[in-house]
């Protein structure tokens, strides 16, 4: 069961779940051991261990960026009414 307030998630890819052990992601690289259990995230030399507070090293999006999808472009019609 997972920790009061805890994000617990999976990484997906193509082939299904994707071991977590090695994967980098936003800066941190996650481990984890078998035996004893253990799960960590580290970034240089900050360890952060199951309870603690990871920080996204993300660039942030500029003020005027938009998340919106943003449309294919129209064809325009040439000479004669077809389209190109």
């Amino acid at each position: 069961m997972p920790l009061p307030g805890a994000v617990s998630f999976a990484v997906i890819g193509t082939g299904g779940l994707i071991n977590l052990n090695g994967l980098a992601l936003g800066g941190w690289v996650f481990h984890e051991q078998a035996e004893p259990p253990l799960v960590w995230a580290q970034r240089a030399a900050v360890r952060v261990v199951i309870g603690g507070v990871l920080k996204n090293f993300a660039a942030a999006l500029p003020a005027t960026a938009t998340m919106a999808p943003t449309a294919a472009p129209m064809a325009t019609p040439s000479a004669g009414g077809r389209h190109a």
